[in-house]
């Protein structure tokens, strides 16, 4: 699993300076990581035997605007540290969901990997529970109006079958 740390590198009139040290990043997931910190710059990398280390830097005018940021941050754990390299704040991320990203589809509906919009359950779950909209359409006379789930053939026009097991063939 991809996990991060975040420190204070220096301070001036300009600004604060931040560094995040992103661990266990491999071929797959290198992508990601630079999507999710794409306003960051990469300032350097190496390797251990968890996979690539990436180093990125980036100026915040003041500490609230930092402290904002890591509010905001959902795409993998990171540990904000102290001086003496303690964690002052830890961001767990609910699912895994770079890891999983990187194997598996990801659903465009409930954002989780594993299944796409049409197989969703929480989405389908979601839409069931509403209450539909009647809309009313003009269609031609020959045209039938069938539910949802119902086959209707194009050789008899007759319902529950289609062309294939029509019997009128």
């Amino acid at each position: 699993m991809i996990t991060a740390s975040a420190w204070k590198f220096t301070a001036d009139d300009e600004g604060h300076v931040y560094r995040i040290q992103v661990n266990n990043v491999d071929g797959k997931t290198r992508s990601i990581v630079e999507q999710s910190l794409h306003d960051w710059e990469e300032s350097g990398e190496g390797w251990n035997n968890d996979g690539q280390i990436l180093f990125f830097i980036k100026k915040f005018p003041d500490t609230e605007v930092w402290e904002e940021w890591t509010k905001r941050f959902k795409d993998f754990n990171l540990k904000v540290l102290d001086r003496e390299g303690k964690a002052k704040k830890v961001i767990k991320v609910e699912t895994p969901v770079v890891v999983e990203t990187a194997t598996k589809r990801v659903c465009s509906k409930c954002k989780l990997p594993g299944h796409n919009a049409a197989t969703c359950k929480d989405f389908h779950r979601k839409s069931a529970t509403q209450t539909p909209v009647k809309v009313e359409t003009k269609l031609a006379p020959s045209v039938a109006i069938v539910e949802k789930g119902q086959r209707t053939c194009s050789v008899c026009n007759g319902k529950g079958h289609n062309a294939r097991t029509c019997k009128n063939k």
